[in-house]
């Protein structure tokens, strides 16, 4: 198959999943929050709301990002009071946990991201969305 048909197709696709995310945010408290908070942002907030305080390090590992970006992340994740550094130590690291504010936007974010997902999926069976998951890891895009 020729790539660019291949990569029309996937802008295609990007562009449609895009216009829907537009409205995923919308009609919530927290619209004007999560709006500005980066893809980065957002993910860690969902690690730490369903694993609980965590260390950088741990953040980096299940995100699947880099440190640094992680790191850059977390500074303004802090600097808005969505996290908070802990004085527990794990592997001489401050613990990394949700703020109140920080809870109750992870929480909308993981419903409406949930949500979406099973919009976006519904045609998909789970090997299908595996294999997807799969390609999409060797795009290696962060």
């Amino acid at each position: 198959m020729d790539n660019d048909i291949v990569l029309g197709k996937f802008f295609a696709t990007y562009e449609l999943i895009t216009k829907q995310k537009k409205n995923i945010h919308k009609d919530d408290d927290f619209s004007n929050y999560i709006d500005k908070i980066s893809s980065t942002g957002r993910n860690i907030l969902r690690i730490l709301l369903k694993n609980g305080s965590l260390n950088q390090r741990t953040i980096a590992k299940y995100s699947n990002i880099s440190s640094q970006a992680v790191s850059e992340a977390l500074k303004k994740l802090v600097r808005d009071s969505l996290i908070k550094k802990n004085s527990g130590v794990i592997n001489n690291e401050n613990l990394i946990e949700l703020t109140e504010l920080g809870e109750n936007i992870a929480i909308v974010l993981d419903r409406k991201i949930k949500n979406h997902a099973s919009i976006v999926f519904e045609n998909m069976s789970k090997d299908e969305i595996e294999q997807f998951y799969k390609l999409l890891n060797k795009l290696n895009i962060e």
